[in-house]
């Protein structure tokens, strides 16, 4: 079949495009087709109601349902040569597949028009050859499809569209209000002489007379056989002649009968005539005469059978009938017991029981047995008493000791029950059990009691076998050992791991920052911890102490740097978690205090160092920049308008500068956010304060060209980046 596909690809020339049409508006049969298979995508984007979708391709093909309206399909039918892949989007009970690759053929109710070596090919549902009113290719023509899925889909369906097409489904989504490409509908080529509405094939009638020498069997009027007719007496060919009654039939193949399981077939049944007809049958049988008539009663029959010649066939059918005999019987048994049936087969159970026997003629005869059964007994009786007890046996003996015993009782109905009696003799126990806990500790003896002080406990308690015994519960108490730690109150976190010591050695120390017998204050940090040692001694009693150890942290913070002239004075801005020590003490109007001042006349950098009250010590520094009050240019890299006072706003310093020409401010696409020009460089005109248009820029980098006048009379331009900090 693949070899056919080929040419069909060589017979193709070009794919033609069509407009999205609608055949009839008020129309429910949207069909799908192609040769090439594919993915198909549809939405179903419009209501229409009971839509149904045909879909025939001759490679595989997946398809998938979507849409708001996907639950309107009420029926979707597959019409191709090979299977689809996939069906998915609607319920796989409303789907119907034909494909002829797996011998579910489907036939189209007309043949195409095209022709290889004189056959027409195009008798089954395979594949589309675009939207043309032939077949040139080994598919189906548009109007073949169109008609076939209306056949099928029944009378009161409306052709609503057709998308057709040789190759496959273009990508994306075909939606069901776009209609297709073909609206071509009236047949072309003779009716398909198999096609009678589905795929039931009619090639012989079912029956024929012989009422001349012989009759001839035709089936030449089907012209898309391929290969040989084969018939059931061995001749090869589209016709044969017969001359005797008989079951005939024959097997051939076509385009889309190929397969040994799926050749096409039909039988015919000669027979003469007359016939003269001489038959008995068993009473309550029928018999079903040649014309279809059935009959149970004995008499003669005459059946005419019409040739399709024309020419009557009649038979005489004379029909007897054989006896048939039923009767019943009642038996009875004791359980365990066998009985034999009529037919020799041995039964124990109760029922009833039919035994079919011939008669000389062939014919059942019915017995019926009632089978009663009546119960007797074996049963086995497990028992136990404990040790001194006596046990009531069921035929009134007594037992003491273990073992088994057997009684014989007899039934009402005469057949024999038996009790075995399997005794046991269960003992009754004394225990006597010592236990020792740690000291505090409590035990819960077995019937529940909680006991805390050393004794000797007895407890009464019955067994699960129910016989009486003691408990004698001894408790004693191991001594508690006591320990000591070794922990400093306050660590300083600068001072490194602790070592922890305890008395006896060997225990454990667990808490934040613990490792071992080692103590980290930075892994555990600032504030107060419990550190808690526990030591378990030789018994298994466990003895704890704890004690809490402080982690202290100083910090000192000496502030931002600053610039001042070296005429200026700077104020410096500590603070720590102790006293100050501010050094070195050049320029410094103190070296103790939170907030000194100096004066330097070189760029300076100043320490402050600070003790806490627990000993921890912090250091920090800031560095004081001096510039020299000539021409010299200062133009800072970063600046904080956080509103604190300190480096809220960006300029330019600059003694010897008399006029400032121009400064721009651009952010980092290269849009100016601040400008001024043409004023005094100490203005506030003159310095940038971190806004755009009212509103405070985001923290960042941005650039900057300002161009300056000295007194002296010299202009310079200069730019850089100024980093602003929130």
């Amino acid at each position: 079949m693949k070899t056919l596909s080929l040419l069909s690809i060589l017979l193709l020339t070009a794919c033609a495009s069509f407009a999205q049409i609608i055949c009839d508006p008020a129309g429910n049969v949207m069909i799908y087709s192609n040769y090439e298979g594919g993915t198909l995508n549809v939405e179903v984007d419009v209501d229409i109601p009971n839509l149904k979708i045909g879909i025939c391709t001759y490679e595989p093909v997946t398809v998938n349902f979507t849409g708001t309206y996907v639950g309107n399909i009420t029926e979707v039918l597959f019409a191709g040569f090979n299977e689809p892949l996939a069906i998915t989007g609607v319920p796989a009970g409303i789907v119907t597949t034909y494909a002829c690759a797996s011998g579910n053929v489907a036939i189209s109710p007309y043949l195409s028009e095209y022709e290889i070596l004189g056959v027409p090919i195009a008798n089954c549902m395979v594949g589309a050859e675009d939207c043309t009113d032939y077949a040139s290719g080994g598919g189906n023509s548009s109007p073949q499809i169109v008609q076939f899925f209306l056949a099928e889909f029944g009378p009161g369906n409306i052709f609503y569209a057709h998308y057709t097409d040789y190759v496959f489904f273009p990508p994306g989504v075909f939606q069901v209000s776009d209609g297709g490409n073909c609206c071509l509908d009236t047949p072309l080529g003779a009716p398909n002489p198999i096609y009678t509405g589905g795929i039931t094939y009619n090639f012989l009638p079912d029956t024929l007379l012989l009422c001349d020498d012989d009759i001839t069997l035709d089936i030449s009027f089907y012209e898309t056989l391929w290969g040989t007719t084969t018939w059931s007496t061995g001749a090869t060919g589209p016709t044969i002649t017969v001359d005797a009654p008989g079951v005939y039939s024959f097997t051939m193949w076509d385009y889309c009968h190929y397969d040994p399981d799926n050749l096409l077939t039909d039988t015919v049944v000669i027979i003469p005539c007359y016939t003269l007809i001489d038959t008995t049958i068993c009473a309550g049988e029928t018999l079903t005469l040649p014309d279809g008539t059935v009959v149970a009663d004995a008499g003669e029959y005459v059946v005419t059978i019409p040739a399709v010649d024309g020419s009557d066939s009649t038979i005489s059918v004379t029909l007897s009938l054989w006896p048939t005999y039923f009767t019943t019987v009642t038996g009875a048994i004791c359980d365990g017991e066998a009985y034999t049936l009529p037919d020799g087969t041995s039964v124990t159970l109760p029922g009833i029981y039919t035994i079919n026997l011939p008669t000389a003629a062939g014919c059942d005869s019915t017995i019926e047995v009632t089978l009663n059964v009546s119960a007797s007994f074996a049963t086995t009786v497990d028992a136990s008493i404990c040790s001194g007890d006596t046990y009531a046996l069921p035929d009134g003996g007594v037992a003491t000791v273990a073992g088994t015993y057997t009684s014989l009782l007899l039934t009402a109905s005469g057949c024999d029950s038996i009790i075995t009696t399997n005794l046991a003799v269960n003992p009754v126990y004394t225990f006597i059990l010592d236990t020792t806990i740690c000291t505090g500790e409590t035990v819960t003896l077995p019937d529940g009691t909680i006991a805390s002080t050393a004794g000797v406990y007895e407890l009464d308690f019955t067994t699960t076998l129910g016989c009486d015994s003691i408990f004698y519960y001894y408790v004693d108490f191991y001594p508690i050992t006591t320990v000591t730690t070794t922990i400093p109150d306050v660590w300083c976190i600068e001072d490194g791991v602790v070592l922890l010591e305890a008395d006896p050695a060997g225990g454990l120390f667990s808490g934040p920052g613990v490792s071992g017998s080692t103590f980290d204050p930075v892994a555990a940090g600032v504030g107060d911890h419990i550190i808690t040692y526990t030591f378990v001694d030789a018994f298994g009693c466990a003895s704890a102490q704890s004690e809490t150890i402080t982690v202290d942290q100083n910090f000192a913070d000496a502030g931002l740097d600053t610039t001042i002239f070296d005429s200026g004075v700077a104020a410096l801005s500590g603070a720590t978690g102790g006293n100050y020590f501010w050094s070195p003490p050049d320029g410094l109007t103190c070296t103790d205090c939170a907030n000194p001042f100096t004066g330097v006349d070189a760029t300076t950098t100043y320490y402050l160092s600070s003790v806490s009250a627990n000993g921890c010590v912090a250091i920090d520094s800031v560095t004081v920049f001096v510039i020299p009050s000539n021409e010299e240019v200062f133009i800072p890299n970063t600046f904080t308008p956080n509103g604190d006072g300190i480096n809220d706003v960006f300029g330019v310093l600059a003694p010897g500068v008399s006029q400032l020409l121009s400064f721009t401010v651009y952010d980092r696409w290269g849009e100016r956010i601040w400008y001024a020009t043409d004023t005094d460089p100490q203005s506030a005109g003159a310095m940038w304060d971190g806004y755009f248009n009212g509103e405070s820029v985001n923290q960042g980098v941005y650039a900057y060209v300002v161009r300056l006048q000295f007194y002296s009379g010299r202009v310079e331009t200069y730019s850089g980046n100024i980093t602003l900090i929130r």
